[in-house]
């Protein structure tokens, strides 16, 4: 797993396998937030169509009515990443998808994404999708 430098800390991982979060700010509810899990959605029969479908998942953590625009799409490793923008009203997020084979059941999924008021933060994006790798 790819650990986040501070400000990010371990959170309660439920219902991920891991979770890390950004200090709540003043003012507003949004924060980033870097979780793993097994996929939550049905694997493709393409790891970019998973990873698009992935994405599209992820909106149910972001504020009801946001919309996607693409910013990067490539194969890693036994995978894909995705890196997207959602924009929600005036505010935006930037985000990121990695789905990747581990030979488990299941394809594991990483999923980041950072609210513009935290876009110091927004590098980490980068870090969580290079860094991601098969255990094992």
């Amino acid at each position: 797993m790819v650990r986040l430098p501070g400000p990010w800390k371990s959170y309660g991982a439920a219902p991920f396998t891991t979770k890390q979060v950004l200090p709540k700010q003043r003012g507003t509810s949004l924060r980033g937030m870097f979780v793993t899990c097994p996929l939550p959605i049905m694997e493709q029969d393409s790891p970019r169509d998973t990873a698009l479908l992935a994405a599209r998942w992820t909106l149910n953590h972001h504020p009801k009515g946001s919309r996607i625009t693409w910013l990067a799409s490539q194969p890693v490793g036994r995978g894909w990443m995705l890196v997207y923008r959602v924009t929600y009203g005036k505010r935006t997020s930037r985000a990121a998808v990695v789905v990747v084979d581990g030979g488990m059941s299941k394809p594991g999924l990483a999923f980041v994404t950072v609210p513009d008021s935290q876009r110091k933060q927004w590098r980490d994006i980068g870090r969580v999708a290079s860094g991601v790798r098969v255990l094992g």
